[in-house]
């Protein structure tokens, strides 16, 4: 029987701490205060991730721009290739 190791990552900033506050005042009766920075804390949340997400995005783009460059790569590296053995000298495509 093999045990899997789950690895949890919480991250704990200042959202976090502005939510916790907010609970704390709202429950000890400051209610203006407290929902205000749940308010704030669930908008910097929000805003955070977006941020996560959109730099994964650009991560990924970047990863499939490089590979569009290896793809264009391996293709004129073929067709030099096939010109060299077919006995074709092309002196646009060999350098």
């Amino acid at each position: 029987m093999s045990t899997k190791h789950v690895q949890l990552s919480i991250d704990l900033g200042h959202p976090e701490i502005m939510q916790s506050g907010g609970i704390v005042m709202i429950l000890s009766g400051l209610y203006t205060v407290g929902g205000l920075f749940c308010v704030l804390g669930a908008i910097t949340a929000i805003s955070r991730t977006a941020m996560r997400i959109q730099k994964a995005q650009a991560e990924i783009e970047a990863k499939q721009a490089t590979l569009n460059q290896v793809s264009e790569a391996g293709g004129e590296l073929v067709t030099a290739l096939a010109s060299i053995f077919a006995g074709v000298t092309n002196n646009s495509v060999i350098h």
